[in-house]
């Protein structure tokens, strides 16, 4: 948007831009200032913003510009802040100090506002999680700088260093060891970054005693595969450990470390449960007693088994002695899945071999794993998208690019683009598209008409305006006419979101997943902020071409102009009454005895050369011209440079702006 202000600080011109942006029409904002009592402002964090800091009586007032100031403006359209970015610039007239008029830019940053804001509170969540997890959790880049980090880590470090200093983000990871032990971290982190998984036990003697913490090393795999880092999470397990050792020195010891144990604790016998303990935290849901008797292998969620059974022999051929590791799915009485982390070792229990197991619940973690995933992999492709609005040319590329990106870096299934058509049908024309979709949208008919075709989530999107979100295609009754086509493809969940500028939707971006109940609120804020995104590239190719074509027009309208002045032996003027600026188009110096452009183009030349006689008149005519309209049409002498005078007869007309 754009607004102009007097002096004094009073609106005296603003754009339709700025109408829409600012919520009052025209001849509303005509003679505001920015203290006018109703306006409400307000600061990034909600306090006022006092009408006399406002960036326009600011410029004013010290004549100096002032850039990028972002805040909030109560809008009466919708009763709502909307958020923008205001740059203002104090105009001054040649020899005066003082400005006699300040002009405004303004951006409406509202979706990037809120959607920093959401992001804002999403990294706190991620945040209050890594600090409410007793284990130490680490993440570095490929140059060993740390990039993430948890408070129990720095603890643990301190404990195990005998310092009371703590690493922050931004060191160097190899330099927090000693010495003598940076080559065999550096080797391990090596080894990760290379895409290896590692498990690991260290023994640290500290003031405190001996602690033992278990580590595992993982490459950070990005969305498009590559490996951008490595993640460490230590657990202290010296309790473990311990419990361990007593449980080997007898069968006395060992069952009262269990009765105390924090873990579920299992022994199993040819595939059979004979001893159990759930712990505090029933991982399963069932008690010691209702495992009893139960296969071992029923409890393993059935995609996880073979591969569970098959890592468990090959190392058993490899070591039969330690303890080994292993992650896999359980479901829980109540039918809900969960992880958990296995520890297993060979025993003998009553004479027989057995397996004694320690599960964990890490069903926490494999969640944070996972929404760290996603929401890097959101990021990615947020970003790509928004560098395909600021390098496309053509619409038609930004609409392809676009849906390309959302499959290729953001993972789904199908995306695509369609315009809503004004026919008797109104259609919906797909205009991109990409992933899995097998002639799917040549198959389907959809329209955004209100009738039982137009209730896809397309269809709805365009008529409301607003977002359109099934989790489930199979539990949607409005989605049946597409449901066997949809399934055909794989298609589970689809989101819709309205394609829309400062009017009704007029296009649609839908995006299919496999999965079920994939779409969260984060995910849907994110994917909102693209389809504006998309929007906005849009309108501004569009605006860009309207701009070429007017532009072209109006540079052949001045030939056209010229050609024809330069063909009569008339004398064509323009006086610019704000400025007294006066343009003559036609051989003016050459008639009246002047060498080529000799003559200034200033009203105050021209007036200088007219015949004293003939002045008075001449002007009063031009003021009746330019303050009621009347014709001008006089007859008068001028001064040639040799002395002589010249007749003429001017004819014009006054040309009025809007205001």
């Amino acid at each position: 948007g754009v607004i102009y202000q007097d002096a004094a600080g009073n609106i005296i011109s603003a754009n339709k831009a700025a109408e829409h942006i600012l919520g009052l029409p025209h001849e509303q904002l005509i003679g505001r200032n920015a203290l006018d009592p109703r306006w409400r402002y307000i600061h990034e964090d909600g306090s006022d913003f006092p009408g006399h800091t406002h960036p326009t009586t600011i410029a004013l007032h010290t004549g100096k510009p002032v850039k990028d100031i972002v805040m909030g403006i109560h809008n009466h359209n919708d009763d709502k802040f909307h958020w923008i970015k205001i740059s203002t610039v104090p105009q001054f007239r040649p020899g005066q100090d003082k400005p006699y008029q300040v002009y405004a830019t303004f951006d409406d940053i509202t979706d990037q506002f809120l959607t920093f804001k959401a992001l804002q509170e999403h990294e706190a969540r991620q945040n209050a999680i890594l600090e409410n997890t007793t284990d130490a959790i680490i993440a570095i880049d490929r140059d060993f700088n740390i990039t993430a980090a948890n408070e129990t880590s720095s603890n643990q470090y301190k404990l195990i260093s005998g310092t009371s200093g703590k690493f922050e983000v931004g060191d160097r990871v190899l330099d927090l060891v000693t010495p003598d032990r940076r080559p065999y971290w550096e080797n391990i982190f090596k080894q990760a970054l290379e895409g290896r998984k590692l498990v690991f036990e260290n023994r640290y003697d500290t003031d405190q005693g001996p602690i033992d913490l278990e580590i595992s090393i993982n490459p950070i795999i990005s969305p498009s595969q590559e490996i951008t880092g490595v993640s460490l999470f230590g657990r202290d397990i010296t309790q473990r450990k311990q419990s361990e050792k007593k449980l080997r020195e007898s069968e006395l010891q060992y069952r009262t470390v269990v009765e105390h144990a924090t873990e579920s604790i299992y022994v199993v016998q040819s595939e059979i449960i004979v001893f159990a303990r759930s712990g505090p935290s029933l991982i399963t849901g069932y008690t010691g007693s209702e495992l009893i008797g139960k296969r071992a292998s029923g409890l393993i969620h059935p995609d996880d088994y073979e591969d569970s059974l098959a890592e468990y022999n090959s190392q058993q051929a490899t070591d039969t002695q330690s303890r080994k590791k292993y992650v896999f799915r359980v479901i829980a009485k109540s039918g809900a899945i969960r992880w958990v982390e296995a520890h297993m070792t060979d025993i003998t229990w009553e004479d027989k071999p057995a397996i004694l197991t320690f599960q964990t619940d890490i069903t926490e973690y494999k969640q944070l794993e996972e929404t760290i995933r996603k929401t890097n992999r959101l990021y990615k492709m947020l970003y790509e998208c928004n560098e395909a609005v600021v390098m496309a040319d053509t619409e038609q590329k930004l609409l392809q690019n676009i849906c390309n990106v959302i499959i290729e870096t953001g993972g789904y299934f199908m995306a695509w683009i369609g315009s809503a058509e004004n026919d008797e049908a109104k259609s919906i024309r797909p205009l991109a598209y990409y992933g899995h979709m097998d002639n799917y949208l040549e198959s389907i008919k959809i329209t955004w008409a209100d009738e039982e075709l137009g209730r896809s989530p397309s269809g709805k999107a365009i008529r409301s305006g607003k977002t359109v979100v099934i989790q489930d295609i199979s539990k949607d009754p409005d989605f049946a006419p597409w449901i066997d086509q949809a399934s055909e493809q794989g298609y589970s969940a689809i989101i819709a979101l309205p394609l829309k500028s400062y009017g009704p939707a007029n296009g649609v971006l839908s995006i299919y997943s496999s999965a079920a109940d994939c779409f969260d609120q984060d995910e849907i804020n994110l994917l909102e902020q693209l389809a504006a995104d998309i929007t906005y590239g849009i309108t501004t190719l569009r605006e860009h071409r309207q701009r070429e074509r007017a532009e072209e027009a109006l540079r052949e309208s001045e030939q056209r102009f010229r050609k024809a002045v330069q063909s009569t032996t008339d004398i064509v003027w323009d006086w610019d009454i704000i400025r007294g600026d006066l343009d003559w188009f036609g051989d003016i110096d050459k008639m009246l005895g002047y060498d080529q452009e000799l003559l200034p183009r200033k009203r105050a030349a021209w007036e200088s050369i007219l015949d004293s006689a003939d002045h008075d008149r001449v002007m009063a005519a031009l003021y009746r011209l330019a303050q009621t309209g009347e014709p001008y049409n006089v007859e008068y002498r001028i001064n040639h440079t040799d002395g002589s005078k010249r007749t003429w007869i001017d004819r014009g007309l006054a040309i009025r702006d809007r205001d």
